[in-house]
């Protein structure tokens, strides 16, 4: 699991935590190890995320035991360690997909729940930007005779914007109108279409989805 080869390893358990186990959600299991060698438990059971030389990174398990020799004294670790790390993955991703379906399901509520159009759309706007982990959202009809959008709904840096215009021709969301499908842009500010408004200076990621009304795209 460490890479190291058979026949012994030295490294000493500070190095080990702040090497192997740098990762700050190990904090558990560097108190769980404290615990044990301060005498205060006799067992070990942790999961760790452990960072391997060359940048590999690994969750694990460890089951263990103290041994202590006749004046109670801590002699060795005798234990198990395994790769769970597919486990892990599997575990995580069965976590957001439930995590993701509870949204998407909360979204289908709002049909039946809100009667008023804005309302509904706000709460279709909160779950998206929910699902995407951003705070950041935007709502754009696009007036297609004007050849503008105009930005009925936005949330964190887009709030600003509401009840503006702007051109249906440049940005992401020229390209969802032009292909009629989901654009992804993952390096925005190097991205030649972008908007050059200073609002939009730390934005890294964009995801632009159009919004039908039947077979219309109405919006993005």
């Amino acid at each position: 699991i460490f890479g190291v080869e058979e026949g012994g390893w030295q490294v000493s358990r500070q190095e080990f935590f702040d090497v192997y186990l740098a990762a700050p959600e190990n904090e558990p299991a560097k108190e769980a190890w404290r615990r044990l060698v301060s005498g205060e438990t006799s067992s070990l059971d942790v999961e760790c995320f452990v960072c391997l030389p060359g940048g590999k990174k690994l969750w694990i398990a460890f089951r263990g035991a103290a041994v202590r020799n006749d004046h109670g004294q801590l002699t060795s670790v005798a234990g198990i360690t395994s790769d769970i790390t597919e486990l892990k993955r599997a575990e995580i991703e069965a976590e957001t997909r439930n995590r993701r379906l509870a949204l998407i399901n909360d979204s289908s509520a709002a049909f039946f729940e809100e009667l008023d159009p804005k309302a509904l759309l706000e709460r279709i706007l909160l779950k998206a930007c929910e699902l995407a982990g951003t705070e950041h959202g935007i709502l754009s009809v696009n007036q297609e005779e004007k050849g503008e959008f105009f930005w009925f709904l936005g949330t964190g840096l887009y709030a600003p914007l509401i009840g503006k215009t702007g051109k249906n021709t440049i940005g992401a969301f020229s390209e969802v109108l032009r292909f009629k499908r989901r654009i992804v842009i993952r390096d925005y500010q190097n991205y030649e279409n972008r908007l050059r408004d200073s609002i939009f200076k730390d934005v890294e990621t964009v995801i632009a989805i159009p919004f039908y009304y039947g077979k219309d795209l109405k919006g993005i």
